[in-house]
């Protein structure tokens, strides 16, 4: 016995060898693929400053203090520019905004903040209102309440001129009062919605995932999101266009 585990030794130790692998039970060998690796990543180890912009000054704009944060990416056009940050980042309060996200239902959308408050949405759908400078609870509403939970993943908020509007996973846009949560105005686009609006000009405007077939020069043609567009004090849409066909148009 002693001696065949001795014959086996040299046998384990030839891990690259597809006869020893299989007889071990250590799985299948496979013979790498002929010829030169190349990383697909190539790395310059040998990266330097370039000396003819050492002279070179970088000049920022002067930094601002950035009140609000009403939609996603800061503003509908998503450039907040220079920041002013204070010397010390340190946690004033924490709150829980409702349920967390889990295997099933997911939070796609960050919290906004405007006039002096913090709106969140959480994983089933509730939105609710924080005071931003100590965290009490202003109110909340379940924009969900007779909805199926299987349709519950992601959607968006956005504020604006005391509406806080919501972008639903099941289809429907919301208009909320600010102060109260009261629904001001609900329209329903018959599409799941993943993010926040974006609003500009005393619009809304939001984008479907839906794929469908829609009648574009008396052609049908399978396209891809559709943007909507709606007046943000009462709701009452404008259009509703394919940003495909747009894209096509131009």
């Amino acid at each position: 016995m002693r001696r065949l585990a001795l014959a086996l030794a040299p046998l384990a130790l030839l891990s690259g060898c597809q006869t020893a692998k299989t007889f071990l039970g250590l799985g299948t060998y496979y013979k790498p693929l002929p010829g030169e690796r190349v990383a697909v990543l190539q790395v310059n180890s040998a990266q330097a400053a370039d000396p003819s912009l050492a002279d070179v000054k970088v000049l920022l704009p002067q930094p601002f203090a950035n009140p609000d944060w009403p939609q996603p990416g800061g503003y509908a056009s998503h450039a907040m520019y220079h920041l002013q940050l204070g010397n010390s980042l340190h946690v004033v309060w924490t709150k829980s905004i409702g349920a967390a996200a889990d295997s099933e239902q997911k939070i796609l959308s960050e919290p906004v903040v405007g006039d002096g408050r913090i709106f969140a949405i959480d994983a089933e759908s509730r939105v609710s209102a924080f005071n931003a400078d100590n965290g009490g609870e202003i109110w909340h509403v379940d924009v969900a309440e007779d909805v199926d939970s299987d349709k519950l993943l992601g959607g968006g908020i956005s504020y604006d001129s005391g509406r806080v509007v919501v972008a639903t996973s099941f289809g429907d846009v919301i208009a909320l009062d600010a102060a109260t949560g009261r629904q001001l105005w609900r329209r329903s686009v018959g599409a799941p919605m993943r993010t926040g609006p974006t609003i500009a000009d005393g619009c809304v405007f939001v984008v479907t995932i839906d794929n469908e077939d829609l009648p574009v020069n008396g052609a049908l043609r399978n396209l891809g999101p559709n943007c909507h567009r709606w007046d943000c004090t009462c709701g009452k849409a404008f259009f509703v266009e394919n940003l495909f066909v747009d894209r096509a148009r131009r």
